[in-house]
């Protein structure tokens, strides 16, 4: 439902292409904010030089993040999970 003052206006969230197209858009004030994933969002506020900064004190969309190996990499594979085993049972970390 949309308040009858603003129904006959453009809704105020844009999509853009791609994340570094959304930042040049908050930097030129053409947007008023960016919602990224958190390790993508760290990135682009490193990058920016100071200009740009996080605002939110809590995740807006907690994503699952997926770890790759290329078929047949059984060692690799095998280090990842007992890496992250490890990390479970000794570091603050969701189970």
């Amino acid at each position: 439902m949309v308040p009858e003052k603003t129904a006959n206006r453009p809704s105020p969230f844009r999509s853009s292409p791609t994340a570094p197209e959304a930042s040049q858009a908050l930097l030129s004030k053409n947007i008023g904010a960016q919602l990224e994933i958190a390790p993508a969002a760290q990135i682009i506020v490193d990058k920016s030089r100071g200009r740009l900064a996080i605002s939110s004190t809590r995740l807006v969309y907690p994503l699952p993040l997926g770890i790759y190996v290329a078929k047949g990499n059984t060692e690799l594979a095998e280090a990842i999970k007992a890496a992250l085993a490890t990390l479970k049972a000794t570091a603050n970390m969701p189970r």
